[in-house]
């Protein structure tokens, strides 16, 4: 690819960017969706209810990101790697959704599954970027994706939600 305009125009980084695009709408809605279930749900001050409820997802995400990465490298296939989690994560976080805040503990598995999911594939799905890309234009369409379509997504789920 000659330049900038041919790669944006790549139907390559049009679906990343789509998928960014989707994915920012869940994480976001995922982190803004959080305190109304922890004030709704636990009887528990929202200290301590927060404090165990953030707790398992980070250390679930932590060690499936490690997890994902160290495999993907080994084995070379970065996308089949992105796809399954990001896939476990939709399942669970419309599960926690089905389940509703009367079934609070089964809400916080669902919630911490999904979490991790959503947020183990991040380095993974930036480095299949380069590998889809010429070096001349890969971090100009790293760029396009992050910025234009990664805010974008958080920009449009409430927004849609508000109309």
């Amino acid at each position: 690819m000659k330049n900038y305009r041919e790669a944006f125009k790549s139907p390559a980084v049009i679906k990343v960017c789509v998928q960014y695009f989707c994915w920012s709408i869940g994480v976001y809605g995922f982190v803004l969706w959080l305190p109304s279930i922890l004030k709704n749900g636990s009887t528990l001050g929202m200290v301590e209810t927060g404090c165990g409820f953030r707790r398992c997802p980070i250390l679930l995400r932590r060690s499936r990101w490690l997890l994902a990465s160290w495999a993907s490298d080994k084995l070379q296939a970065r996308k089949a790697f992105v796809w399954p989690f990001l896939l476990v994560g939709a399942i669970a976080f419309a599960g926690s959704y089905l389940l509703g805040s009367p079934n609070f503990g089964a809400l916080c598995v669902a919630r911490g599954v999904a979490g991790a999911a959503m947020y183990a594939p991040y380095g993974l799905f930036f480095a299949i970027v380069p590998e889809l890309l010429p070096k001349n234009v890969a971090g100009g369409a790293m760029a396009l994706i992050k910025i234009v379509w990664g805010r974008s997504g958080p920009l449009s789920g409430p927004m849609s939600l508000s109309i």
